[in-house]
């Protein structure tokens, strides 16, 4: 782009290339007003007004059919390989919910199916394995949109459903983020509830044909944010949450601690925030669990990728910064032994290069090894779960997805990584239909 001729042109090529604070985003619509405005009184006599662009009308009358969104990708390892799921968003239809399964060298083994009910406007699918099952977990709302419910399903490895869809909670919620995990004797489902009446965290445990187990556990939450994660560490489940005061423009990370049955066991807060922390997930290896997030720092979409690990309720690394400040899209990890992989979609600091999948590998401590790689093509800049990533049963590689634009609709894209986070193979679009 050339140099900025009007006070307003300044503005808006600021904010593509750097991002703006809240507190100055006011000043920025004002001062974009004000010349606007100044604009207008000159020439809305003298001018016509403006034509559309060839591009803007085009796409504006553009048939509808044959534009798919693939979004919201999720994996986890199985001994075949892995079970992915992801939402599909036609423009003329609803999100659907999707599973498929993919063999070890990370090509599509199968058909793909839908697990979500037909017109249930579907979104947010996770993933969690027990044995040969694997429990997919998502949200669902009904036809007018009043209530929105965390819904879950059973597949095997070859992706056939086991257990057809099910509500987790029978009444009305208002869910976000929708979390699945496997304490080996059924699952957990975790969720944001905004409804006036149980606002915060609710963990729901069930069987493994997804019944109830024991009563729905409500977590009061001041300033819910957007994210929560679950994961079980042997022992308890662990469940942190994003906190986000809006008037005050302040974060913090709410981790939980739950016994078996759901009972609270302890509560605490850390990781502080000026801005808004952004969508976060969390895994764990036996005792030991990792959380990843995007922080902000009051700059909008552009997130400061970050890690942490626990040892039990103990911090044990972290946070640590995973990328650049103001670098890219919510970090997701797979974790082993000796330390974690970590993916997410970065952004280059100027703007003028195209989004991109960025992944770090680090230890135990949170060190890096080595730098950060960029794989693949230009990727779809996605705010809310960009990135899907699961390593293998042998901890050996794992298995990236993440999205790809393709005129104005994208497609999934995979590659399996090594222990080092350099690709085996070269990254390849999934045949999705």
């Amino acid at each position: 782009m050339g140099r900025p001729e009007s006070i307003a042109g300044l503005l808006v090529e600021l904010v593509r290339r750097r991002g703006v604070p809240r507190w100055t985003r006011a000043l920025v619509a004002a001062g974009a007003a004000v010349t606007a405005g100044v604009a207008l009184s000159r020439t809305h006599e003298a001018r016509p007004a403006p034509r559309p662009s060839t591009e803007l009308t085009r796409w504006m009358t553009a048939p509808l059919d044959g534009s798919v969104l693939f979004v919201d990708p999720a994996a986890v390892a199985t001994d075949l390989g892995w079970v992915v799921a992801w939402t599909r968003w036609e423009r003329r239809g609803e999100p659907v919910v999707q599973v498929a399964a993919l063999d070890r060298s990370g090509s599509l083994r199968g058909v793909t199916r839908s697990v979500s009910p037909p017109g249930s406007f579907a979104r947010g699918p996770s993933l969690a394995r027990s044995g040969a099952r694997v429990a997919v977990a998502w949200t669902s709302s009904n036809s007018v949109r009043s209530s929105i419910r965390p819904w879950l399903a059973v597949v095997d490895a070859e992706a056939q459903v086991l257990v057809p869809a099910r509500p987790v909670s029978a009444g009305p919620e208002q869910t976000f983020d929708a979390e699945v995990a496997s304490d080996g004797q059924g699952w957990g489902v975790a969720w944001r509830s905004w409804s006036p009446s149980h606002p915060g965290l609710t963990l729901a445990l069930l069987t493994p044909d997804g019944a109830p187990r024991g009563p729905i556990t409500r977590l009061p939450v001041d300033h819910v944010g957007v994210g929560v994660g679950l994961a079980w560490m042997g022992d308890a489940w662990f469940a942190p949450v994003a906190s986000y005061d809006y008037e005050r423009d302040r974060s913090a990370l709410q981790l939980h601690w739950f016994d078996r049955g759901g009972r609270l066991i302890e509560s605490r807060s850390m990781a502080p925030s000026r801005g808004e922390i952004g969508p976060l997930q969390a895994t764990a290896r036996g005792a030991t669990a990792w959380i990843s997030w995007g922080d902000d720092a009051g700059f909008g979409v552009r997130h400061d990728p970050r890690a942490a690990s626990f040892e039990g309720r103990r911090t044990a690394a972290g946070p640590v910064a995973l990328g650049p400040r103001r670098s890219g899209s919510i970090p997701t990890l797979a974790c082993t032994a000796t330390g974690c992989t970590s993916a997410w979609i970065g952004l280059p600091e100027d703007g003028d290069e195209a989004a991109a999948l960025h992944v770090h590998v680090f230890d135990t401590s949170g060190a890096p090894r080595g730098a950060a790689r960029r794989i693949g093509p230009r990727a779809s800049f996605d705010r809310r779960r960009g990135v899907a990533l699961a390593g293998s049963p042998d901890e050996r590689e794992s298995l990236a997805l993440w999205g790809v634009r393709q005129g104005d609709a994208s497609r999934l894209m995979s590659v399996r990584l090594d222990a080092d986070g350099a690709p085996r193979t070269p990254p390849a679009v999934l045949p999705l239909p």
